[in-house]
């Protein structure tokens, strides 16, 4: 029989070192699993004896729990009946529904500053920190900057551009222009869907998608809503249980992803503003 835990009961266990949370009505105790997580301690201890489920959904795919976590680690079912139900929208979150009402067409965006913009003002202040903040003091962050300034495309000029072709290959696939998908992990940050809805893009534009690691879909999710002849690639951290790694990599091979892409310079997280 499935043990029933109160509000109370959990709300008792809200420290590092004795750390319950829900996830969708169920109570795991991840006190243990804490140096494990891939983002880091503090992200889960915020909510250390409450509901993570709404930070749990913007960042990770559903199967996930199942995937990384033991059953020793699962206490119970959560008693809905000792919880509060209140929920009292904020000014900001009213500004920030407003703003996204309110929008430009995606016609009307002429330039990547103009995203920027908008950005900033229809997402959430978390997901507004993770997408637009670097690690520590932004050295790297601000020399990308820098360096993107010191490119030049240069022009042909008295040629023929009746038919203009700008399609290309990557290792040996087609691509329509010569820019792809980069992985970038969280995308629920940014829209409900996740990154589903970049896998559906990429194949209607005609450019290759890489399917990161961390994303907030599950790799089948982006797997499965790919299009006929579509190409993904697939951006690794490598686990240091290496036959998690391997686990990884064989299903990626199997399900037809044409490149694996091994990030090597970030041996642990860097402190940004989604951390703080």
């Amino acid at each position: 029989m499935v043990r029933l835990v109160s509000s109370q009961e959990l709300a008792q266990h809200n420290t590092q070192e004795d750390c319950w949370v829900i996830i969708h009505g169920k109570v795991y105790d991840l006190t243990k699993f804490l140096p494990e997580h891939p983002g880091g301690i503090k992200v889960i201890t915020r909510w250390a004896g409450q509901d993570a489920t709404p930070s749990f959904e913007s960042i990770h795919p559903p199967d996930i729990v199942d995937h990384y976590l033991g059953p020793e680690v699962f206490i119970g079912e959560i008693d809905k009946s000792t919880l509060s139900v209140t929920k009292v929208e904020s000014e900001e979150e009213k500004q920030r529904r407003a703003a996204h009402a309110k929008k430009p067409a995606l016609d009307e965006m002429l330039n990547i500053f103009d995203f920027e913009g908008v950005a900033k003002q229809v997402l959430k202040p978390d997901a507004w920190a993770y997408y637009s903040s670097g690690a520590d003091d932004e050295i790297t962050l601000r020399e990308n900057h820098n360096a993107f300034h010191r490119l030049w495309l240069r022009p042909r000029v008295m040629v023929n551009v009746t038919n203009i072709d700008m399609s290309t290959t990557f290792l040996g696939t087609k691509t329509s222009i010569p820019v792809y998908i980069s992985a970038t992990a969280l995308g629920r940050l940014g829209h409900p869907e996740g990154e589903v809805v970049l896998t559906r893009a990429s194949h209607s534009e005609g450019i290759i998608q890489m399917i990161p690691t961390l994303a907030s879909c599950s790799f089948n999710e982006m797997i499965n809503n790919r299009g006929r002849g579509q190409a993904q690639w697939f951006q690794l951290y490598v686990n240091k249980d290496r036959k998690v790694t391997e686990k990884l990599v064989r299903n990626a091979e199997e399900k037809g992803v044409k490149a694996l892409f091994i990030t090597v310079d970030a041996p642990q997280l860097g402190g940004s503003l989604f951390d703080r």
